[in-house]
């Protein structure tokens, strides 16, 4: 999960805006190969449900995708700065199918538990409902070349004072300056979408039935909230006053280590956890002390604290970072 600066409405549903939200994941996932389970943005926050290779491959995926994200939505809002108030909260779901399951169907029900809209596909924004149920497994989005547009913008400035220098000096000017258009340098992208571990020896049939009962099963249990739906939901969730909006109130809660079925499950990770956390401390405070070969204790998959050794120093040692 990650969330916006002060929970201000910068993610207000809206086509084009969704549409370069989707484009940024898919060119992250074109570049980093990260597979995303279930995409969801709601006004002020978003969740991605992914499962990655590696840390140093969820790093980079999204520091890439929010950072495009951050500034698509920043331009939309008419923002300066970044739109998110920081990095996103990664929380580990187990492998257990019902721990899985539940975090998909917790993403699905998003606008419907709240009460915003009757049906999960009514959202207005980014979600990953409607490749899901159709059984499509794919979401369009647009990828804009900033780069190239930022740098034609550039040119034809220069070209417009070059023509306005001329006519100061009396020279004659021939022919007209075509400004660059955005969607000049834009292009279609598609964001592929992975079933839950659970679900990989499943056929692509099976996988849609199963979504469609997890529909049924959020229409069920959330019968009280789709009552309270007003009649004008999309124009107030599609306002485009609402953009830079900041709530009064917003909900605040602890975010769990883990997500699990079971006690059970849930002990063995926290255990885990904290025999990984133990084991890099103690490799940390060897390095601090100046003993090189405390290196080679780190857990696998962390990000090393490179900044306290020399990298000509690093090179000895045979075990590559992650």
């Amino acid at each position: 999960m990650i969330k916006c600066f002060q929970a201000r409405y910068f993610l207000v549903p809206r086509e084009r805006l969704n549409k370069l939200i989707i484009g940024a994941l898919a060119y992250a996932q074109q570049k980093y190969g990260m597979k995303i389970c279930y995409p969801v943005c709601l006004t002020n926050h978003a969740h991605w449900l992914y499962v990655p290779d590696s840390a140093s491959q969820a790093r980079d995926f999204f520091r890439l995708a929010h950072s495009q994200i951050s500034r698509e939505a920043g331009r939309v809002a008419g923002w300066t700065g970044g739109i998110f108030k920081e990095r996103y909260k990664s929380t580990v779901v187990t492998e257990e199918p019902e721990a899985q399951v539940q975090r998909l169907k917790y993403l699905m029900a998003n606008g419907v538990k709240e009460g915003l809209v009757k049906l999960p596909e009514q959202w207005p924004g980014v979600s990953g409902i409607k490749a899901c149920l159709d059984g499509s497994m794919s979401m369009e989005g647009v990828w804009v070349d900033r780069t190239a547009y930022d740098a034609a913008c550039r040119k034809y400035r220069r070209r417009v004072k070059g023509r306005q220098l001329l006519r100061r000096l009396g020279r004659r000017v021939i022919g007209r300056l075509t400004k660059p258009r955005e969607r000049d340098f834009e292009q279609p992208i598609t964001l592929n979408l992975s079933p839950i571990p659970a679900w990989e020896g499943l056929s692509g049939e099976q996988i849609k039935t199963n979504f469609r009962q997890l529909r049924e099963e959020i229409l069920s249990e959330h019968q009280e909230a789709r009552a309270r739906v007003r009649p004008d939901w999309k124009r107030r969730l599609c306002d485009p006053d609402q953009r830079g909006f900041r709530p009064e109130k917003t909900k605040k809660g602890k975010r769990p280590k883990f997500h699990a079925a079971s006690t059970e499950v849930w002990l063995l990770y926290v255990k885990n956890w904290e025999n990984w956390l133990t084991q890099y401390e103690r490799a940390s405070s060897r390095l601090r002390q100046g003993v090189l070969e405390a290196w080679r204790q780190f857990p696998d998959d962390c990000f090393l604290p490179t900044s306290l050794v020399p990298s000509d120093s690093l090179q000895r040692f045979s075990k590559p970072p992650p």
